[in-house]
């Protein structure tokens, strides 16, 4: 099959054009893989760096009552906020 030279540019040209469409839709997906990736990355480190239960939102709540016989109990209670 004999091509002209305008028919051969045209087919350079076209196969060029598929390629870097072909290129830019891989592109696409990687930097959607790369954004997920670091979306998931972040969400970690918020875990990481956020206080536990215990120590966010728990106190100790201590009382005194008297004993029969005079001597003091001590009555501790967890809260939870």
């Amino acid at each position: 099959m004999d091509m002209t030279p305008e028919q051969m540019a045209q087919a350079i040209i076209d196969y060029i054009e598929h390629g870097a469409q072909e290129g830019m839709k891989k592109y696409g997906e990687i930097m959607a893989a790369a954004d997920a990736s670091e979306a998931a990355a972040n969400q970690a480190r918020s875990a990481a760096n956020a206080p536990s239960t215990s120590e966010a939102i728990c106190t100790t709540q201590q009382s005194w009552t008297i004993a029969p016989g005079g001597s003091r109990q001590a009555a501790g209670h967890a809260m939870s906020m």
